[in-house]
């Protein structure tokens, strides 16, 4: 076994790799934590000292990947780029996400992406918002990231259902789009005359 040359990161990286190659030949709700240990030549215990079960695998993979490269764009203005870069992570394991964004339940793959966003999204608003400036229940920083974190897991969720149809920069655009135009705006654009 491979535990004792490994460090914590790389017994983490490890499980990932395995996790996703795993997923090229069957379905997440079908793989077990044997079959992961398994492929990555590692004992369960040893999966066991860094996750709790598959689902806690899977959000370590979607935090590495996804939600930590761009926090710091996000943190820093840069939400066009940020919103880029999600979309450029997410199409490069197009099929990984693909694969895994169709688990549904308790730990759904749709729960994980929008728990993340709106974690990080309340950081970022709460830094932001000035308290005295509140005076609606919907302008509370955690309604605001709740709000968002479910448009952003639309897109990602829409987009690949339809296998990625538009490049990562364009879905960012339609992303900004749809969460800068008012619906109003949006009818009043697509009315046939």
């Amino acid at each position: 076994m491979r535990e004792a040359r490994e460090s914590r990161g790389s017994v983490e990286e490890l499980l990932a790799a395995s996790l996703k190659k795993l997923t090229e030949k069957k379905a997440f709700a079908k793989i077990t934590v044997k079959d992961i240990t398994d492929a990555a030549e590692l004992s369960r215990p040893t999966f066991y000292n860094h996750f709790q079960d598959k689902y806690e695998l899977l959000e370590w993979i979607f935090v590495t990947d996804v939600v930590e490269p761009m926090q710091l764009l996000i943190e820093n203005n840069m939400t066009m780029e940020a919103i880029i870069l999600l979309f450029s992570n997410v199409q490069r394991e197009s099929d990984f996400y693909q694969n895994v964004f169709q688990t549904d339940g308790q730990n759904s793959f749709g729960q994980i992406v929008q728990g993340n966003f709106q974690r990080v999204l309340q950081q970022i608003f709460e830094s932001r918002i000035n308290p005295a400036k509140v005076v609606k229940f919907w302008q509370t920083p955690e309604n605001l990231a709740k709000y968002y974190s479910w448009v952003m897991r639309f897109a990602i969720f829409s987009w690949l259902e339809q296998a990625a149809p538009v490049s990562p920069r364009e879905m960012a655009e339609i992303l900004q789009i749809l969460m800068t135009t008012s619906l109003e705006d949006i009818i009043d654009n697509l009315e046939s005359i």
